[in-house]
């Protein structure tokens, strides 16, 4: 064989010995965007069987894939899952709500995929409406002028009594008089003023004894009136609560309201609701607490002190949300017991 001479050959440059790539060239962004090949190398009786035991669609059944490592049978078990899931519905979105009957048994609630963060945010939204509304509420002037009238009326009538009392007391020649102790009756004299112990001690047997007596008659009208207004200072004290319950409720009623209307369908949420509504009302004294400490904290921003937020109990606690959920979920359990 003839040797090629040097007319036959050609210099190559060191670039022109191998082969590059131009990544313009390409279709993809990265490998991720390529479709991966479900395949089991030399396994056609193991995708059959792993192909129809996924399509027992009861409970109690198990598929065990074994084989040589690097064969793909992890990933294409993985995938050929996921491929049916996908075909599966989502499942729903669960939260835990407060349960205000016994604190440490929380209620479960169920709501279609993607539905429990918004129900989260709503109620959240109606929270912060009832706090914002219940503090600009109780620090209205028309609501310190209509409590102030509630109060003025049962003063008014305690005042009435005390002054059939006291008018009954000057009849019979005594006069009320005020202690840490409660009432007492002391005589007077022709000019209506008190007479001291000494004064008393110095008078006539008999006439200690009238004076006594007149003293002993009013006892009965004493504890009538007494009687009367102590009635009439448990009536005024409930009076002022029904005041504050009804403010309260006039501010709570319309945000709940309106979450019980877009929960309609769901009787757990609105039962929740409605016992959101009357703890609220029950907790009220400590819900304005803390509406007044937020307006001082503004006030006093160099005193952040952490306070536990009375509210908090009415959040959501959303434990699994599917809004991004395409199908049924694939689970990977790397120890399975």
């Amino acid at each position: 064989m003839t040797p090629p001479s040097a007319r036959d050959t050609q210099r190559l440059l060191p670039t022109a010995l191998r082969w590059t790539c131009d990544p313009a060239e390409l279709e993809f962004k990265t490998t991720g965007d390529l479709p991966t090949e479900a395949a089991i190398v030399g396994q056609a009786r193991g995708v059959h069987a792993l192909q129809f035991g996924l399509g027992i669609d009861q409970q109690g059944y198990n598929i065990f894939v074994s084989g040589p490592p690097g064969t793909g049978r992890s990933s294409y078990a993985r995938l050929e899952i996921e491929r049916l899931a996908q075909a599966r519905p989502v499942p729903p979105d669960w939260c835990y709500v407060r349960n205000f009957a016994t604190a440490d048994q929380p209620v479960a609630i169920s709501l279609p995929p993607g539905e429990g963060g918004m129900f989260r945010r709503r109620v959240g939204e109606m929270v912060a409406e009832v706090r914002g509304g219940l503090r600009r509420a109780f620090a209205s002037e028309a609501y310190e002028q209509q409590r102030a009238e509630v109060a003025r009326r049962y003063e008014q009538q305690l005042g009435e009594v005390m002054q059939a009392l006291e008018t009954e007391a000057r009849s019979r020649g005594l006069m009320l008089q005020r202690t840490p102790t409660g009432i007492v009756t002391v005589p007077v004299d022709l000019q209506g003023r008190p007479v001291s112990q000494d004064v008393f001690d110095a008078l006539p047997e008999a006439e200690r004894a009238r004076i006594t007596a007149r003293m002993k008659s009013l006892e009965e009208s004493m504890a009538e009136a007494q009687r009367k207004a102590r009635a009439l200072e448990r009536e005024g004290r409930e009076a002022l609560r029904e005041f504050d319950a009804a403010t309260a409720r006039g501010i709570i009623d319309g945000p709940i309201a309106r979450l019980k209307e877009q929960y309609r369908d769901h009787p757990k949420v609105a039962a929740f609701l409605e016992a959101a509504e009357q703890d609220m009302l029950a907790h009220l004294a400590e819900l304005r607490a803390a509406g007044d400490e937020e307006a001082g904290e503004q006030a006093r921003p160099e005193l952040p002190f952490p306070r536990r937020d009375p509210y908090a109990r009415y959040q959501i606690n959303l434990l699994v949300d599917h809004r991004e959920t395409r199908g049924a979920p694939v689970i990977t359990e790397t120890n399975p017991t």
